[in-house]
């Protein structure tokens, strides 16, 4: 499947309720920081309208999220792991659904986000839900690094990346929290077949044989 380069400083969705992300320590690019970087994944999502607003050295971001997905406005607490650093299975390159690691997957709760489900993450883009892990489901990281209660109840949504390197950069550079919405596979609007169309290159029998 084609990869594309993307700038985190793109903001997801079209319409919707307004959700505020971000702290001081984490607030990233999209926050007024300044900064862009690139990734390596699945294809960004159209940018939409984003409203930054500072005080006494905070910054967040208001962003509109997309109403036609199964859920939305979910806050979540991105993370990212790579081959040497995951189980067997990872370090073999191989998901929870059996299907073949690559950038542009991401490993979720099955309970709430269904594995086949494409996530949109604010100023980052859109990914395959095909991988989960005890920390996810635990959301681990999201109870660790959280400081509000939305932040210790957030999802953890783990981005995988077939470069150490490229994880790493992104575990240092990139905003730790963002609003998410996902569209479900049994979802049949539009925008949830143009979701899946990005990654029509997929193996669908192994990922749909999990749910």
């Amino acid at each position: 499947m084609m990869r594309l380069f993307y700038s985190v400083c793109l903001v997801i969705g079209t319409m919707g309720m307004p959700v505020v992300a971000g702290t001081p320590s984490d607030s990233g690019a999209s926050a007024g920081k300044g900064g862009c970087f690139k990734i390596a994944g699945a294809p960004a999502t159209a940018p939409a309208a984003a409203a930054i607003t500072c005080a006494s050295g905070m910054c967040h971001t208001t962003v509109s999220i997309p109403t036609g997905s199964a859920s939305s406005g979910r806050l979540a607490r991105v993370t990212a792991y790579w081959p040497s650093e995951g189980d067997y299975y990872t370090r073999h390159g191989v998901a929870s659904t059996g299907v073949r690691l690559h950038d542009g997957h991401c490993a979720v709760d099955p309970n709430i986000i269904p594995y086949g489900s494409v996530v949109a993450i604010e100023g980052l883009g859109t990914f395959l839900a095909v991988d989960t892990g005890t920390a996810v489901i635990e959301r681990k990281a999201a109870r660790e690094a959280g400081h509000t209660y939305a932040e210790k109840h957030a999802l953890v949504i783990d981005l995988f990346f077939a470069s150490r390197r490229a994880g790493e950069a992104f575990a240092s550079s990139a905003a730790k929290w963002a609003p998410i919405s996902w569209w479900a596979p049994g979802q049949k609007s539009s925008t949830a077949k143009t979701a899946r169309g990005m990654f029509a290159d997929e193996d669908w029998q192994k990922i749909e044989s999990k749910l």
